[in-house]
């Protein structure tokens, strides 16, 4: 049974997160990439109910709790909903803190660190999807031998990590900066670029429009989503609207 993002279009697109699955979720610096994933992982803690895993490898703990309560996950019109949504904020405070959201907030955790404990939230916790911010920022100590290059180690381990704990694995990673003319690619991956060689979806977020009001006052810019690869629908692009008001 597949989980979901919380953007309906792109769920339909690649068919939600499948079990096993290794998901890149990539972004130009100051894009928002944080904010996204955390969005999906709210999505389904929140509203699903899915015991979720929370790697943030960047954003501290307590910076990460003052986001939480601000942000409503993902609607059916497939905006992330920022200021002014909720009318009681304890209410949500409540919610976040009685969510299935297992956080993780050391900084460059190393690869074997992030392994034991996905291991240890899906056996204790019945965790069932987990996310990772960001791929970059993965520490390799004690995997760097030799003539072996580190990220694709990384990339194998995480793919081999889904696989065998039955969960799909979303992992976040940075794209190089490039001009909003230019749509990103998987080259502007860099070094994450070896991730494309394992995972089974990849998808580049890209705020590529002018920003503009919505009914609700609230100030929207088109995004999309570009699925660069994908089982089924390869090299399709889903078009959102995207609000960062209240997630930075």
């Amino acid at each position: 049974m597949a989980l979901f993002s919380g953007f309906p279009s792109l769920d339909a697109c690649i068919g939600g997160f499948q079990k096993s699955d290794l998901v890149v979720v990539a972004a130009r610096p100051g894009e928002g990439r944080f904010s996204l994933v955390l969005a999906m992982a709210v999505h389904n803690a929140l509203e699903d109910h899915v015991p979720v895993g929370f790697f943030s490898l960047e954003v501290s703990g307590g910076s990460l709790a003052r986001k939480l309560p601000g942000m409503e996950s993902i609607s059916e019109s497939e905006k992330i909903l920022t200021a002014g949504v909720f009318t009681d904020c304890l209410k949500v405070a409540s919610r976040v803190h009685d969510a299935p959201l297992f956080i993780s907030d050391e900084p460059n955790q190393e690869l074997a660190e992030i392994a034991e404990l996905s291991r240890l939230l899906c056996s204790r916790h019945g965790v069932k999807i987990i996310f990772i911010d960001y791929f970059d920022l993965i520490s390799y100590e004690g995997v760097e031998p030799s003539g072996v290059d580190c990220t694709e180690v990384a990339a194998k381990t995480l793919k081999d990590l889904a696989c065998e704990l039955g969960i799909p694995i979303v992992v976040s990673a940075l794209l190089k900066r490039s001009s909003r003319a230019t749509p990103p690619t998987i080259k502007h991956l860099g070094k994450a670029s070896i991730l494309e060689r394992y995972a089974d979806v990849v998808i580049l977020f890209d705020r590529n429009g002018q920003p503009k009001e919505t009914v609700k006052g609230a100030m929207e810019e088109a995004a999309r989503f570009l699925v660069v690869k994908n089982r089924n629908n390869q090299g399709t692009i889903v078009e959102i609207g995207f609000s960062e008001v209240r997630t930075r």
